[in-house]
């Protein structure tokens, strides 16, 4: 553990619980079938358009070593 610690809050049981969820699922995959009509290049413009319009799909939670 590094000697450098930021302040923060000791997690609550339920986002222990949350974080914990996260952690199984993180290395999770979506495989991806393209038919004739869609292209890898559509579906990077479709999801940056979600992204550029929902606020919330741009938040970020980076985690912190030892936190």
């Amino acid at each position: 553990m590094s000697s450098q610690m930021s302040a923060g809050y000791e997690l609550s049981p339920q986002q222990k619980q949350i974080f914990a969820q996260k952690q199984e699922h993180a290395a999770a995959g979506v495989p991806l079938l393209f038919d004739d009509g869609a292209s890898p290049e559509k579906l990077k413009d479709a999801l940056t358009a979600l992204v550029e319009r929902h606020e919330i799909m741009r938040s970020v939670f980076p985690r912190r070593t030892g936190m």
